[in-house]
């Protein structure tokens, strides 16, 4: 099956992802950042008509519909579930900006999961939105936030996509990669979009796609000029489950 992983930037570029999800169709695309409201114009243009989606937060008060990860398909899911490892708020709390900790206190940090009826994977496919920290330093939080996501996702099959906030090469990384195979070949060095993102090209490989060893993952690519961080796809397979 064909995966896709974007963080959308909430609504800002919706112009620009939804003909590139139109044109590439991938079977399944796992989205952080999205808007609640902005999924039915997403699937009206597009063949993936099944939807699971988990709330965070909402972006300011004046924002009715809240943000946050969700998968879209072509195909119908068997399962669908998500776990909340870090943070707090209820989904629909506004985002309290003061600081570090009131930030994290009304962000519900959580994954999307879910198992396709389909028989082309049969494994948990999970996305997430991981904490931010500022110019991408690790902090006990994201530390604490890691291990519970982990020890969450247990040792069952899994395809486990999104944006994880923390560099590949930094100690949060690698409690990723250390648990899952890093699917993302190692010459590819950011995923910040060069020309969309705020702070402009930056050398942080912050998104990603992590599998189990029952999960293949191959032809992985970066696709730019989608939203602030670039999208990746790849060809995704059952695997004989050896390492």
């Amino acid at each position: 099956m064909r995966l896709l992983s974007l963080n959308v930037e909430r609504s800002a570029h919706l112009d620009r992802f939804i003909p590139f999800l139109r044109d590439t169709a991938p079977d399944v695309a796992c989205l952080q950042e999205l808007v609640e409201s902005d999924i039915a114009e997403i699937q009206a243009a597009t063949d993936l008509t099944h939807c699971h989606f988990v709330a965070m937060a909402r972006f300011s008060p004046d924002q009715a519909a809240p943000f946050g990860v969700g998968i879209l398909s072509r195909h119908a899911f068997r399962t669908t579930d998500f776990s909340v490892y870090a943070g707090g708020g209820d989904g629909g709390t506004v985002i309290d900006r003061a600081s570090p900790e009131s930030r994290f206190a009304t962000i519900r940090y959580a994954t999307a999961q879910v198992r396709l009826a389909s028989d082309m994977l049969d494994a948990l496919i999970a996305t997430t939105h991981f904490p931010w920290t500022e110019g991408g330093q690790p902090t006990d939080f994201q530390h604490d936030a890691a291990d519970r996501m982990i020890n969450m996702m247990g040792s069952e099959p899994l395809l486990l996509c999104g944006d994880f906030n923390a560099p590949r090469g930094g100690a949060v990384f690698d409690r990723f990669a250390n648990r899952w195979t890093d699917c993302v070949p190692a010459h590819i060095s950011t995923s910040i979009d060069p020309k969309l993102h705020r702070a402009g090209a930056l050398e942080l490989m912050v998104d990603g796609i992590f599998a189990s060893p029952e999960v293949r993952v191959s032809d992985v690519r970066m696709h730019c000029d989608l939203s602030d961080h670039q999208a990746i796809t790849a060809t995704v397979s059952q695997s004989d489950g050896k390492a």
